[in-house]
């Protein structure tokens, strides 16, 4: 029995070890992570622009603290100044007092009364008032206004204590006047003080940076970055070149369309090293497409030997300034148009406002000026002339282009083209 026992045991362990191992051997296996997962997208694959997105993102919050830490710094100066402002308004309200009082005591000059005037040999009588005397000299007017002068010493006795004691009474004044004028002006000079400190409290409350206009100006700029990185449209062509060997090289160039420093900048560095000879100075002169040659450049540069890169005429940015100036509906426009010359007339707009004729200049710097002109008849075009005329034979055509001529007898020196 007891070995029956012990093989049904055994049977029993065996059966149980099978199972187990059974088990173990069904059981699937878990494979290990891969460690390239570039081709397996999920929800946080990056994108293609990426790169640009996380330099915009990461500009855009580098902006964001630098403003947030200047907003906050202007707002605890404008907290202080809010504070500080009624203490000025007291302090000013004060000082506008003790000017007042300070009027009310203003010294008044002495007041002298006609008296009779005589020499000590009583070879001289009048009857006068005593307007100044420096107690050497007295100064008297008399009743038919006419003004004398007479030594104190040469008075008689009465008159001389009598210029005696108004000499006093003058130089008192004048002691006292001027006293007061001198606490008068610092009063004065206190009060422009606090005035000019309560203006400057006078300001908006600071608002807080805002992240999002932070975020569309950076990516503006990123825009404006790569247009410039891509103007691949920019065509450059050389009309002429003068030569002087190892001293001067001068080109002149004609531009498809306006550029800017940049790209002027790229363009002369290429136009340099298409020449590898050596000169001291290199000079480019830029035109743009309409430009008549000889009659100034649009833009420069300059080897001497560092490069100076000059834009003489409006830039596209200048152009884009003067088209997007409001335009006074109370304005009659006849037409509208840009001298590209450098240093030239900028836009100019002839228009009728209160039954006058008159012509607008807008230079590059925004600055304007406006000249009243008059039509005249012309068989090439509609003709203005200066009103008065100026006597220079000069005179404006609209030409049957639509362009604005500038003429003198010797025929047009600018063509402006139409500009909206």
């Amino acid at each position: 029995m007891k070995i029956l026992a012990a093989l049904a045991a055994l049977f029993m362990v065996s059966i149980i070890l099978c199972c187990g191992v059974g088990a173990l051997v069904s059981r699937p296996t878990r494979s290990p992570s891969p460690t390239n997962t570039a081709s397996l997208p999920t929800s946080e694959e990056t994108p293609p622009n990426a790169p640009s997105t996380r330099s915009e993102s990461s500009e855009t919050e580098r902006i964001f603290a630098a403003k947030q830490k200047q907003y906050e710094t202007l707002h605890r100066e404008w907290a202080a100044a809010n504070d500080a402002r009624s203490e000025a308004k007291h302090e000013l309200a004060r000082i506008e007092q003790e000017i007042k009082l300070l009027a009310k005591v203003k010294p008044q000059p002495p007041v002298f009364e006609s008296r009779k005037w005589a020499t000590v040999i009583g070879n001289y009588k009048t009857d006068a008032l005593l307007i100044d005397t420096d107690n050497i000299t007295a100064t008297l007017r008399k009743a038919d206004d006419t003004v004398v002068t007479i030594p104190i010493e040469k008075l008689d006795a009465e008159g001389r204590v009598y210029s005696q004691k108004a000499f006093s009474k003058l130089s008192d004044y004048e002691k006292k006047s001027a006293q007061w004028m001198e606490r008068d002006a610092e009063l004065r000079l206190k009060r422009e003080a606090e005035e000019r400190k309560l203006a400057a409290t006078v300001k908006p409350e600071p608002q807080p940076p805002s992240r999002e206009a932070i975020a569309a100006e950076v990516a503006s700029m990123h825009a404006k970055r790569q247009e410039e990185q891509l103007a691949d449209d920019v065509i450059y062509t050389i009309i002429d070149t003068n030569i002087i060997p190892g001293i001067k090289r001068s080109i002149d160039v004609r531009l498809n369309r306006k550029v800017s420093e940049k790209g002027l900048r790229a363009i002369a560095l290429k136009l340099k090293r298409s020449d590898p000879k050596p000169y001291d100075r290199t000079y480019i002169g830029y035109y743009l497409p309409d430009m008549q040659v000889n009659a100034g450049y649009w833009a420069t540069t300059y080897f001497t030997p560092d490069l100076e890169v000059r834009i003489l005429g409006i830039t596209a940015t200048q152009e884009q300034a003067l088209k997007q100036q409001p335009v006074d509906p109370s304005r009659e426009i006849v037409g509208s148009w840009l001298d590209e010359r450098p240093f030239g007339n900028g836009r100019i707009i002839i228009f009728e406002k209160d039954g006058r004729l008159l012509m607008e200049n807008t230079y590059k710097d925004g600055s304007a000026g406006i000249t009243e002109i008059m039509e005249t008849r012309s068989p090439n075009g509609r003709r203005f002339d200066y009103k008065p005329d100026r006597g220079n034979g000069e005179y404006f055509l609209i030409n049957s282009n639509g362009e604005l001529q500038q003429l003198a007898e010797d025929g047009p020196f600018m063509t402006a083209k139409k500009f909206n």
